[in-house]
Formats: structure tokens, sequence, C-alpha cells
């Protein structure tokens, strides 16, 4: 895909974009600086996109790549309630994206997710979306291995609970 068909493709898609950025940062001003800076990304990366994926996709990872790393440097992201970082999952909005046989795979995880223990839950919520080890230890304020072990069996239980489901 040529640079201008990328550009032409963002501009288009826009609108959808603010609303992705949106429900990131649930502001408007941040959900426009979110938005330029994922363009900016996006733009700059243009050499990266290769034919094979999905342009909404990569589009998606760009904005929730510079959303973590915009709030992992400052106190806006020690701010969220337990309820808006599992809020920030990117299951349903890349599914609309998707077709119905992946949108059905990615309700069928969200939902093994929120059947989860908070436990484990918030463990996995912010690895799903994102988040590195030490950094979910650090905001959970739990040990390294505590959160890895967390992670772990949460894996464990969601393929168990999606292996039961596909019966």
């Amino acid at each position: 895909m040529e640079k201008d068909e990328i550009s032409d493709y963002l501009v288009s898609n826009r609108a959808e974009m603010y609303r992705w950025a949106y429900r990131l940062t649930r502001n408007y001003d941040d959900a426009q600086d979110l938005l330029q800076s994922t363009l900016l990304c996006a733009l700059k990366s243009v050499g990266m996109y290769t034919e094979e994926n999905n342009m909404s996709g990569w589009l998606y990872t760009i904005m929730r790549n510079v959303f973590f790393n915009d709030t992992r440097h400052s106190t806006r992201c020690c701010c969220m309630t337990k309820d808006q970082i599992e809020g920030v999952m990117p299951f349903d909005t890349v599914a609309s994206e998707s077709s119905e046989e992946t949108l059905f795979a990615i309700e069928d995880i969200q939902r093994a997710v929120d059947m989860l223990d908070c436990t484990y839950k918030i463990p996995m919520s912010l690895y799903l979306s994102g988040y590195k080890y030490q950094e979910i230890a650090e905001k959970m304020g739990i040990p390294l291995g505590t959160v890895k072990s967390r992670i772990h069996v949460s894996r464990l239980r969601l393929q168990k609970e999606l292996k039961d489901f596909r019966k």
C-alpha cells in the first residue's frame, strides 16, 4: 500500500479512530491528542505496514501503544479505577472490524475473562491490554512473581473454559 493510500484511509476513518481514542482516554481533549499522535506515528511507520496486515488492527495497535506509553509517564494512569482499567481492553473495538467468526471468538474470550475472579481478572485484563508484568506488579502493588503466577493460572483457566465452550 502506498503512502497516499494510507493517508486517504486515515482521513476517511478519522471518526472511527477518534471513537477508539475516546474509549481509551474518556476525555475529549486527550482523545484528540491521542488521535493526532497515532496519525503521526502511523505516517512515520508507513514502511512497516504490509499488505497481509489488517489496516484497522495495525492502527489500533499503534494507538493502544501510544496510549500506554503516554499514560505510563503521567499521573493520569495512576488515577484509573479498576473498572476503568478493565474497560480499556481492546477486544470489542478490534472485533468491530473482524469477520463474524472472529467476532464470535472474541466475545467468547471476553466472556471467559469476565468470569475470572478479580484476583485473576485484573492482572489478566492489564496483561491483555498491553502492560508488562513489571508494570502490572507496580500498579497493583504486588510482587512480580505473584503477577506471573496469576496470569499463568488465568491462561490455564481461560484455555479450559474456552475448550469446554467449543464442545
